[in-house]
């Protein structure tokens, strides 16, 4: 075989190579599936309420969003929980929609009586969180950048389980 018909073979095997690894990616493009979480925090232990002010400022979160997720195709169902004014405000429950390229609108419903439409768009591991329309009373941040977890990242305010 000679030297020019070697780099034709090389040639030929990398663009195969590159044509094979960008198809395999589109593939396995990333999805919403996945544990994630938002989190704002106090500046000092005299922002937290007097009952916690002998705990760390990551155990009493200000506010949090964790959300769970769980997409099979075009399909995602979640579950969230949201904390607000130091543990004052717990907040929870599911839903169901539809995902369009790295965007879903989800309707949530909030235990105090009040709702949101928020939209959620994915950017690698950074979902960006944004209420469109809000109702009644209701906990739900306006904006934020939730960050997806590690698998077994446990988050310093989550309970450990018995």
């Amino acid at each position: 075989m000679t030297v020019k018909a070697l780099y034709k073979l090389l040639l030929l095997t990398l663009v195969c190579g590159a044509v094979t690894g960008s198809a395999f990616a589109q593939k396995r493009a990333k999805t919403f599936t996945g544990n994630w979480n938002w989190a704002v925090y106090g500046k000092d232990k005299s922002d937290l309420p007097p009952a916690y002010r002998d705990m760390d400022l990551k155990e009493v979160p200000a506010y949090a969003v964790d959300l769970t997720l769980r997409q099979r195709g075009k399909r995602l169902k979640g579950s969230f929980g949201i904390v607000a004014r130091y543990l004052a405000r717990v907040d929870e429950g599911d839903f169901a929609t539809t995902v369009t390229g790295n965007r879903a609108t989800i309707k949530l419903t909030s235990n105090f009586g009040g709702s949101a439409t928020v939209t959620m768009i994915l950017q690698g591991n950074k979902l960006l969180w944004k209420v469109i329309r809000s109702t009644g009373e209701n906990y739900f941040p306006k904006e934020a950048v939730l960050r997806r977890l590690r698998p077994g990242e446990k988050l310093p305010y989550e309970a450990d389980e018995p």
